[in-house]
């Protein structure tokens, strides 16, 4: 015989997890303040990230200016204790030129002879002027033109007169 009919019904769902199933079906939801909260702090810390990363940036910028400054100092260092060294060159070159023996070769050897006899002159002063001024170009123009007719006029008459 058989048995009275019995509906057949899906299996009852488990109210408590199996122990193989982690999976939770039911999550609390964030208080939005929190999420908020969350995502200024996320947000600042990405921020400070990116200022830092410009500050570090900036640090080896500045490093890398410095570096080349200090090359261009030492480079016009060097330049400058060159150019002593040549300004100690020329200035010993100077004092050789300068030379009392020197002076008196270049002069032999450009056809120069000493004097016979050497006049010292006193310097004149404005208390003590000298008793012959000196004309002014104007003057000595002038003058050198009434020689230049006087000559001309005692000279001889063959056409043998001197310039």
């Amino acid at each position: 015989m058989t048995a009275p009919w019995r509906a057949r019904t899906a299996p009852l769902p488990e109210l408590e997890p199996r122990r193989g199933d982690r999976r939770r079906h039911l999550q609390v939801v964030p208080d939005p303040g929190e999420q908020r909260a969350r995502r200024l702090s996320n947000l600042f810390t990405g921020l400070i990230f990116v200022v830092a990363c410009f500050g570090l940036f900036a640090v080896i910028g500045a490093h890398v200016l410095l570096a080349q400054g200090q090359a261009e100092v030492q480079e016009l260092q060097d330049r400058a204790a060159e150019e002593r060294e040549r300004l100690a060159d020329l200035r010993l070159e100077v004092a050789a030129l300068e030379a009392p023996a020197h002076i008196i070769d270049a002069a032999r050897a450009r056809g120069m002879v000493a004097p016979e006899t050497v006049v010292s002159l006193a310097p004149a002063t404005l208390a003590d002027p000298p008793s012959t001024t000196i004309p002014s170009p104007s003057d000595a123009a002038a003058r050198s033109g009434a020689q230049a007719g006087s000559t001309a006029a005692a000279s001889p008459s063959n056409g043998s007169a001197r310039p």
